[in-house]
């Protein structure tokens, strides 16, 4: 059975990011729109250094 914690977060951090509008931007990537082209923020750049680290 899924624990119902999970569910109640997600739903909480979906209403946040739903609230923001669609000014802020959440993610590892930002997407230009006119180019459809992807960037990559700083947290993309940190979770890549952990993915290769294997550490925090």
């Amino acid at each position: 059975m899924p624990d119902s914690r999970i569910w109640r977060e997600e739903a909480v951090n979906t209403a946040y990011e739903w609230l923001q509008g669609l000014d802020a931007r959440f993610g590892l990537y930002r997407v230009d729109f006119e180019t459809l082209k992807r960037i990559p923020t700083n947290a993309a750049a940190y979770y890549s250094y952990i993915i290769k680290n294997r550490r925090f």
